[in-house]
């Protein structure tokens, strides 16, 4: 038997801010491990949060549309960083131990905003007959019907993720921006994998493949090819 999600006034909203505030708040802790300016972390900010809702919903409104409040993380994940290379090139300072440090919070923020999916009944998973199905009641979700909980199974792996790059922060020395690619490469393989779980894109499939899943790929690409690289510098920033 499955578990029918709660649902409650707007949770991916009210998520989507907790997941913002962690992400702040771990950004302040790690950047001393990191090697990041504390002042750097407080005026990225600001940039970072229009610019990531503005990525949001903008992605959303071109690979998805139908619905004009729809917003999507992975466009809010480009925004985000957009904000960091437009702050880099304006202040004239290195962004990449910067991300690092947002790193391990960016990763937690995917996983809080994870469980408000799960409530809200948004970006659901096939239908399943394991015993941890879930069966939604309201939302976009299909009714009545036992569901994989797919929102939560990207939650506990980007949670894992999280503590695996803030230990790395903790390991000591590293080439500046390595955690910010580990970070980048590993929450888009997450998201690649996870999506043949779910259903909610079921009908907008091109070779199989959600449209999430070719932006995942294509980051997951530009990771490894950039921790080859080496760090970002004043110039690339």
């Amino acid at each position: 038997m499955g578990h029918t999600a709660p649902m409650t006034p707007d949770p991916w909203a009210f998520s989507a801010f907790l997941g913002a505030g962690a992400a702040f708040w771990t950004a302040l802790r790690e950047a001393p491990r990191a090697g990041a300016d504390v002042e750097d972390v407080w005026g990225v900010w600001p940039w970072a949060i229009v610019l990531g809702i503005l990525g949001a919903w903008l992605y959303f409104q071109l690979a998805v549309g139908g619905d004009p409040r729809g917003t999507s993380i992975q466009g809010g994940m480009l925004g985000g960083l957009t904000a960091f290379l437009l702050y880099g090139r304006r202040r004239g300072v290195p962004i990449s131990r910067l991300l690092d440090a947002f790193a391990p919070g960016a990763a937690l923020a995917h996983a809080i905003t994870r469980v408000g999916c799960f409530a809200a009944g948004c970006c659901y998973g096939r239908a399943t007959g394991l015993p941890w199905a879930v069966v939604y009641s309201h939302g976009p979700a299909p009714r009545g019907v036992p569901l994989h909980p797919a929102q939560l199974y990207e939650s506990a792996l980007d949670l894992s993720l999280a503590f695996l790059l803030h230990r790395r922060l903790a390991a000591g020395p590293r080439r500046g921006g390595d955690v910010f690619w580990l970070y980048l490469g590993g929450v888009s393989a997450i998201r690649f994998g996870v999506q043949f779980l779910r259903d909610d894109d079921a009908d907008r499939l091109v070779w199989g493949l959600a449209h999430s899943q070719f932006l995942a790929l294509a980051l997951v690409v530009v990771a490894l090819l950039c921790a080859r690289r080496g760090p970002l510098t004043k110039a690339s920033s």
